[in-house]
């Protein structure tokens, strides 16, 4: 029951906090927006990391709004704010919508982590064999020139 004046539900729940929550996590929020090239955890990393990093990178656009964890921060803010909207309307479901939405988030971070571990492990393995094959040409490069200095040599 709401109280006159008072936006809490019954069971103690601010509806509006829930949606300041819901608001800092949000790409322009006070917390989503430190992860945007413009903010100061995404700036830092594209200037000073770059490469696999960067916005465009294999690791970075994971966390873009469309990539795996910024997408996912994205869906648990509308997840949040959907349930204050909720718990306003109706507060004797909120409880229910609440841990339903924790369990559904809590499946989309381990997911999004295993995704984004899965993908850096690949890049490795990927980088890895490019390094090997570099390699293994070059190797095989310095024996010819090695080779041919010794035929030249010889003649």
């Amino acid at each position: 029951m709401h109280s006159s004046g008072s936006n809490h539900d019954s069971l103690g729940i601010d509806c509006n906090r829930l949606l300041q929550a819901a608001q800092a996590l949000k790409e322009d929020g006070s917390i989503g927006k430190q992860f945007t090239r413009e903010g100061a955890i995404g700036k830092t990393i594209e200037e000073n990391i770059g490469g696999a990093f960067s916005s465009k990178g294999s690791v970075g656009k994971q966390f873009t709004t469309d990539g795996a964890v910024g997408g996912t921060g994205q869906k648990v803010a509308e997840k949040v704010e959907s349930a204050a909207r909720s718990t306003e309307r109706n507060p004797g479901q909120s409880m229910r919508n609440a841990k339903r939405t924790v369990e559904d988030m809590g499946a989309n971070a381990k997911r999004s982590g295993q995704d984004m571990a899965s993908g850096a492990r690949r890049n490795a393995q990927d980088i890895g064999k490019g390094a090997q094959r570099a390699a293994e040409d070059t190797s095989a490069q310095a024996q010819r020139k090695a080779q041919d200095w010794g035929n030249n040599m010889r003649k």
